[in-house]
């Protein structure tokens, strides 16, 4: 994966911050990547192929946890919420 720089202007704001704030900051972070790597950040309503990123997606079915599948009329895969994250690969449930 390769590192991406930081936008000075974004730098700048931190860097003003005091020490409560950065810990406030921080937090909110945490809980966005944690979204993220769950999937839980996509717009339910009409969500993006994780592989093509084609917006042309249909509902296909549930899972046996009940978590809604989507079917990619671009690339012709199906996916969920948890496809190509790191929750995706694992088995414990996403609360773990």
């Amino acid at each position: 994966m390769a590192k991406r720089e930081v936008p000075e202007g974004i730098m700048n704001s931190i860097m003003a911050l005091d020490a409560e704030g950065k810990k406030t900051l921080l937090g909110e972070l945490k809980v966005l990547i944690a979204k993220d790597m769950a999937g839980q950040g996509t717009d339910e309503e009409h969500p993006c192929c994780p592989r093509c990123g084609g917006t042309w997606v249909v509902r296909k079915g549930k899972t046996k946890r009940g978590r809604q599948r989507w079917f990619c009329r671009e690339c012709k895969r199906s996916f969920g919420e948890t496809t190509d994250s790191v929750i995706g690969l694992s088995k414990l449930p996403i609360e773990t």
